[in-house]
């Protein structure tokens, strides 16, 4: 009797068992939606705007790089040297030159019309090894050398490289005009001169400048408000700092590098 009952009671259980049905998984939950980056704001006048000034420091060693030539020595290399200075570490007195300063989370300010930048390829060189433009810019890729040079560009981020353009400059003379569309930092090369270095750094904005030959710089009517101010070099990589704008005064602060 006892073995029917419990026979009798696996049945039941097995019937039920299988008779439940089972619950389809929900949906999966949703990743969270990425921060829209606000469109700068260009305002017709600035209300009591301020400034900002200050200097870049450097702190390590002052030697520049040296680079070979190793083609077109008649253009590229014209003194017969055979190498020369790279002209990426600018340092004089601690103060570091061409480092590009600009305000990282600026929403609104003055305004600016578009411009074109120049390039020029010069005895192998970029000139300017260091420019500034904004987005919508033409950049203008000129050949002032009687060799063949390309205006290579890419977009450098995080760690990356995303080819632009690639603008052949074949005769002495030639210009040829590509617009910016992306903003960030184009790294710039020759494709038949690979000891050619140069940069363009693109923003949304006005706010940013080049530090100068005695590593000042300074950005006026700036909005009042809290910012973060960047400041990048070709060696040095970037740096940060918290800086807040008060109403028609001069707000004074140094980087330095080291």
């Amino acid at each position: 009797m006892f073995w029917r009952i419990l026979s009798g009671l696996l049945v039941i259980g097995l019937v039920v068992g299988c008779g439940k049905k089972e619950e389809a998984p929900g949906p999966a939950p949703a990743a969270p939606a990425k921060k829209a980056k606000t469109a700068y704001k260009a305002l017709e006048t600035v209300a009591n705007g301020g400034s900002i000034q200050g200097a870049v420091g450097y702190k390590g060693s002052d030697k520049d790089g040296q680079i070979t030539i190793s083609k077109d020595n008649a253009t590229c290399d014209p003194g017969g040297t055979g190498t020369r200075a790279e002209g990426a570490l600018l340092v004089s007195d601690g103060k570091l030159q061409n480092a590009v300063v600009f305000l990282a989370d600026i929403t609104e300010g003055k305004s600016f019309g578009a411009q074109e930048v120049t390039v020029d390829n010069q005895q192998c060189r970029f000139h300017p090894r260091i420019a500034l433009a904004r987005k919508g810019d033409m950049l203008a890729a000129k050949n002032s050398d009687a060799v063949l040079h390309n205006t290579h560009t890419y977009l450098k981020k995080k760690g990356k490289r995303k080819e632009l353009e690639n603008i052949a400059l074949a005769t002495k003379g030639a210009v040829i005009k590509k617009k910016l569309k992306r903003s960030g930092l184009v790294d710039v090369k020759c494709d038949a001169h690979e000891w050619m270095q140069g940069f363009v750094y693109v923003t949304d904005h006005p706010y940013a400048t080049l530090s100068g030959a005695d590593g000042t710089f300074s950005l006026s009517d700036v909005p009042p408000g809290d910012y973060t101010l960047k400041v990048w070099h070709e060696k040095q990589g970037f740096q940060s700092a918290k800086v807040s704008v008060k109403a028609g005064a001069a707000t004074t602060l140094n980087v330095t590098f080291k």
